[in-house]
């Protein structure tokens, strides 16, 4: 009977360093379990935080291109107002142009019909003058009428 309660002590003893040991082992289980959780909870408020700065990141970015875009668009509306008003200004200057050139032509047609009718007219005093004078028609009258006509030989150089 010794012998089987020292064998029932050794049982017990040996059963009671187990549970120890399992309760140790448990222990540093659980120590680890909560230093993951812990580590868990720090990657998880850095992850938070990451979020939370390419969120704000994100709004103004958003809120930058929203702004570029306004700016933009303003600038290409001026831009199209500047641009209609130099087509005006073009506009108008061809149409001076062009008001020109008519003005000019018209000058120049002046001008030709007036050349026209002086030589028209001087022809017309030629005529007159020669015939009523009866002079040969190898002679020409040189300058105006005048109460003494010049008259040169045709050819001649005085």
């Amino acid at each position: 009977m010794r012998l089987a309660k020292e064998e029932s002590e050794k049982g017990i003893s040996d059963l009671q360093r187990a549970l120890e040991e399992a309760e140790e082992l448990h222990e540093e289980d659980f120590n680890k379990m909560l230093l993951v959780i812990e580590e868990g909870k720090v990657k998880e408020e850095e992850l938070e935080l990451t979020n939370e700065s390419l969120t704000t990141e994100k709004k103004d970015l958003q809120s930058e291109l929203q702004s570029s875009k306004k700016a933009e668009s303003d600038e290409v509306v001026a831009f199209s107002g500047e641009l209609e008003k130099l087509r005006g200004d073009v506009k108008a200057k061809e149409g001076t142009i062009d008001s020109l050139q008519l003005q000019i032509q018209s000058l120049q047609e002046d001008k030709i019909s007036v050349a026209d009718r002086e030589l028209a007219i001087e022809k017309q005093d030629e005529k007159i003058c020669c015939g009523s004078w009866n002079i040969p028609h190898f002679f020409r009258r040189c300058s105006g009428l005048s109460a003494s006509p010049k008259f040169t030989w045709v050819g001649s150089s005085t």
